[in-house]
């Protein structure tokens, strides 16, 4: 179909007339110009978000990439993670900010991972000092807990490991722990370790096409773009989506 693929050409520079130049010097002018460059996450498959630093200095705003979709660090106690490390927490409900998610969280040395946590990602960063709520059984309410023998409570060895590293007065206490257990957090793990990022191109700087209004013919789609999705097909639906897009106004271009 008159397809040229180019495999190891690093992009380097966008040159006035949208001629695209690469580090081994080769230069390449186009009639429209579709940048898909991804997020920051991953950076050895070329995901490394180097490319934000070139396009502030074409003078288009950018929010800083930040890791989204990724676990979370926080304090563990050695017994903690003597008993509980590597084991999932399911059949949980976990509450972040104002959301609340139905899912299962993964004890790590470090912390946290799973999905519960990564659907949190965004109401945790905007938090000072962010922590989560867990419900560890979502079925019954405090009062059904306190009424029953703790052994009746059938909790998962990692829940179990968790309530106990406190101290409670009485089985009234514990099950309102057992309901809404708040658990400080440090700080998300490192932008290499997330599924993707958020932060990126801004909105502003687009058309409705999704090229760059300070560089006409310039389009840019993906993870590019500052949006922060859940993961479950909804980034790969979003990529896919501003891909058409971008790719359709530049054809029409």
């Amino acid at each position: 179909m008159g397809v040229e693929i180019r495999p190891k050409h690093l992009w380097q520079d966008l040159l006035p007339g949208n001629t695209l130049r690469f580090a081994d010097g080769t230069e390449v002018r186009a009639k429209a110009i579709v940048f898909a460059l991804g997020g920051g996450s991953w950076p050895k498959t070329g995901s490394d978000g180097g490319w934000v630093g070139k396009f502030l200095e074409f003078g288009i705003s950018c929010e800083p990439l930040v890791s989204s979709n990724c676990g979370w660090e926080c304090d563990w106690g050695a017994e903690v993670l003597a008993a509980a490390e590597g084991l999932p927490i399911k059949n949980i409900h976990v509450r972040g900010g104002v959301k609340s998610v139905a899912g299962e969280l993964l004890v790590t040395r470090y912390g946290l991972e799973g999905g519960a946590i990564y659907a949190l990602g965004s109401e945790l960063r905007k938090m000072p000092e962010p922590f989560i709520e867990i419900d560890f059984k979502p079925s019954f309410s405090a009062a059904q807990l306190a009424a029953r023998p703790i052994r009746e409570w059938k909790l998962s060895k990692p829940a179990y490991a968790i309530l106990g590293a406190t101290q409670f007065q009485d089985i009234a206490q514990l099950a309102a722990a057992a309901k809404a257990f708040r658990l400080a957090l440090l700080r998300p793990r490192p932008l290499a370790e997330a599924i993707s990022s958020a932060g990126g191109i801004r909105w502003d700087e687009l058309d409705e096409n999704l090229m760059l209004q300070k560089l006409p013919g310039v389009f840019v789609c993906g993870e590019m773009i500052d949006w922060d999705a859940p993961t479950g097909g909804y980034l790969l639906q979003a990529a896919f989506s501003t891909g058409k897009r971008a790719g359709m106004a530049a054809a029409s271009w």
